[in-house]
């Protein structure tokens, strides 16, 4: 990475406040700014590619997008109908869910999924959408690219991507 060097002696990479020992993909100690710099104190960053801040100013919410609206509702269509669609297209969040608002809701407050990607995963307590055939309660943001994006997701998937 950018501003990083090499020491041969220890075969460990300084990054100007701590190592980072490429074998296990970690850093030696636990990031200065603490939990400000994510969840994990020894990770570089969830996405090295994706997340790039070579002088650490940029702070605040991530862009959202919509996605093409792919999980958007269809408003010609009964909830019922919308359910059944999702059992062999994608997952579609409920007509009268604010999607926008849910979703960084998820981003920011949500769980950390134990798959190494950049994704959260929340139970909502209440019915938000459908996934797979069914109502569903669960959803997953991701991030990519410094925008935000997610769908409802089932039970299975929800326990899939929170068990360790």
């Amino acid at each position: 990475y950018q501003g990083q060097y090499l020491d041969r002696e220890t075969g460990l990479h300084y990054n100007l406040h701590r190592y980072y020992d490429p074998d296990v993909g970690r850093f030696m100690v636990t990031d200065p700014i603490g939990l400000a710099g994510g969840l994990n104190l020894y990770a570089y960053a969830p996405n090295p590619l994706g997340w790039i801040d070579p002088l650490g100013l940029k702070c605040g919410q991530p862009e959202w997008t919509n996605h093409g609206y792919k999980h958007f509702p269809p408003k010609n269509k009964s909830w019922k109908d919308i359910i059944k669609s999702t059992k062999s297209g994608p997952a579609k969040y409920s007509p009268d869910i604010d999607i926008k608002t849910l979703e960084y809701d998820v981003f920011n407050t949500g769980t950390p999924v134990t798959n190494g990607k950049p994704w959260k995963v929340k139970d909502m307590g209440k019915v938000i959408g459908a996934s797979e055939g069914k109502e569903s309660q669960w959803v997953r943001v991701e991030l990519s690219g410094g925008t935000i994006h997610g769908h409802p997701i089932s039970l299975d998937e929800f326990r899939r991507l929170t068990t360790p």
